[in-house]
């Protein structure tokens, strides 16, 4: 069930305010050997994609840092954004809803029924060019110089790893991405799976949902401050690390 009322956006900062402590006071374990001086600068908001930078002489770390009350369950959003909304023509199912209902004041289950039928519309049209266009531009391409650190409140453990070490790196750029359903009848998301040169699916746990970003009572409301937005989150974390983790390419600790 997705978070509405505010408790993962806290708990995203309070993590991220604790990710840079640590990295102030003992990098080692998720950095490694570091050059001296370096300083660490949170980041953060809409306006940037990392949420904390390293700096010093010799290079600049962008850094994703990703909460998770358990590793097993819940997602993580690597892209929320418009961009695509209003780029692609496939799109206008869900622009066309948002602009008919925008200050309508109409009942939020009807409205919340019309956008589901205009993503799943998308979502069931969607070709693997416009998807992989997407991902590289949207996903790929702004995290190819990120580090993740992940941090798994139940186990108290963080982990750290390159983005391009991951196997989600190389299935975007060398394989065929397409959308499937894992459950029947109308739905606002869809599982992203890559097909390989040899015809075998790759499951890396990704999924695409069209939505709109602020909710629906917000939309119908006076202001009408909703639009139509794309998210493209990892589930299955506890899988992306144990993978990690088999190749030697994650840093741990505990904390």
């Amino acid at each position: 069930m997705y978070q509405i009322d505010g408790s993962s956006h806290k708990a995203g900062i309070k993590n991220e305010e604790r990710i840079a402590r640590i990295l102030k006071t003992n990098p080692k374990p998720l950095l490694g050997d570091i050059a001296l001086p370096y300083k660490v600068v949170l980041k953060g908001g809409t306006k940037y994609k990392e949420d904390i930078v390293i700096e010093s002489n010799s290079r600049s770390i962008p850094i994703s840092a990703k909460f998770k009350k358990d590793l097993t369950r819940g997602s993580f959003d690597y892209v929320h954004t418009s961009i695509p909304v209003e780029k692609y023509d496939c799109f206008k199912p869900i622009k066309d809803v948002v602009k008919k209902f925008k200050r309508s004041g109409l009942d939020k289950n009807l409205v919340r029924c019309a956008l589901n039928r205009a993503a799943y519309s998308i979502l069931k049209d969607m070709n693997s060019t416009v998807l992989k266009e997407i991902l590289l531009e949207h996903l790929d391409d702004k995290n190819k110089k990120m580090l993740f650190i992940v941090t798994d409140q139940a186990a108290r453990q963080i982990y750290a790893y390159e983005y391009k070490a991951t196997a989600l790196h190389g299935a975007i750029n060398n394989c065929t991405p397409f959308l499937k359903f894992t459950r029947e009848g109308v739905t606002s998301s869809a599982k992203i799976v890559f097909e390989n040169k040899k015809g075998e699916i790759l499951d890396l746990g990704l999924r695409l949902r069209v939505v709109i970003n602020n909710g629906v009572g917000k939309l119908v409301g006076p202001k009408g401050n909703s639009i139509a937005v794309i998210k493209i989150q990892q589930d299955k974390t506890d899988k992306v690390i144990a993978r990690l983790k088999d190749r030697g390419i994650t840093r741990q600790m505990t904390y």
